[in-house]
């Protein structure tokens, strides 16, 4: 639960492109987009995943914010 509420914290839409950045960021720190996956993740696994999770949210919210067309 804390994973996803620091994705939908920092990331909190649905649309397609927000959706798919969750997907990124989660596969970028657990190296997987299946959240059944991460479930069954041992907790050493968990809480290294979490922390760099944490690090890849931080590095895309400090990214500049692209304009609407």
């Amino acid at each position: 639960e804390e994973i996803t509420g620091d994705l939908t914290s920092a990331f909190p839409g649905r649309t397609t492109e927000e959706t798919k950045l969750k997907t990124d960021l989660l596969h970028g720190a657990f190296g997987t987009r299946s959240w059944k996956a991460v479930e069954n993740m041992d907790l050493p696994n968990l809480k290294a995943g979490r922390e760099k999770l944490r690090g890849l949210i931080e590095a895309e919210k400090s990214k500049p914010k692209k304009e609407a067309k």
